[in-house]
């Protein structure tokens, strides 16, 4: 492999890997804003001014047992296996970027010895 090949490997791995934290950042602050928002499954509460009886019991119990519970398993499941899945990338990236920078080294190595001889 050439010295010029790897470095332009290089910097593809860290533009990657730049994009990934950049979009590892945005998916954090979409979870805390999702987090926020989670009262509002349950709004507006419901009274016996608003509406009341055997279908607002129905109502109620939909909202939940059935929407804040999805929207709770996006909260903690979804959200946390794709920020887990990014993460992995991203640690697997980092070694590539290693392993390169070694290689990069070792290759500059052989060639200044080669040109010392």
């Amino acid at each position: 492999m050439s010295l010029s090949y790897l470095y332009a490997l290089l910097r593809e791995k860290e533009r990657q890997l730049m994009r990934l934290q950049t979009c590892q950042s945005q998916l954090l602050q979409c979870q805390s804003e999702f987090f926020q928002q989670e009262h509002l499954c349950t709004k507006p509460e419901l009274t016996a001014k608003t509406w009341h009886g055997s279908r607002a019991e129905q109502f109620d119990s939909i909202r939940n047992s059935g929407i804040l519970w999805q929207y709770r398993a996006i909260e903690h499941e979804q959200f946390d296996d794709t920020l887990q899945a990014l993460q992995n990338k991203i640690v697997q990236l980092q070694n590539e970027i290693s392993e390169l920078r070694s290689s990069i080294a070792n290759l500059e190595a052989k060639q200044a010895q080669m040109t010392t001889k």
